[in-house]
């Protein structure tokens, strides 16, 4: 039991990682950091959708749905 649980937070934080950085995939630290730093709330970076697939909030990119499909 201790190992599923193990593996679901892996893959929950898989999922959140990539709804969270998908905004900031592809551009330059200097802009990464810049739009961190406008899209920070009370020290909370909150997971606003956008970049270069046009995601809406919270919504993950087919990157993950494909390796979800494998798993």
């Amino acid at each position: 039991m201790q190992y599923i649980r193990k593996a679901l937070g892996c893959m929950y934080g898989q999922v959140i990682g990539d709804s969270l950085g998908s905004r900031y995939e592809f551009q330059s630290a200097s802009i990464v950091q810049q739009m961190i730093a406008e899209d920070l709330v009370e020290s909370f970076l909150p997971i606003i959708g956008g970049g270069p697939f046009h995601l809406l909030p919270g919504q993950v990119s087919f990157f993950i749905l494909f390796l979800h499909y494998y798993l």
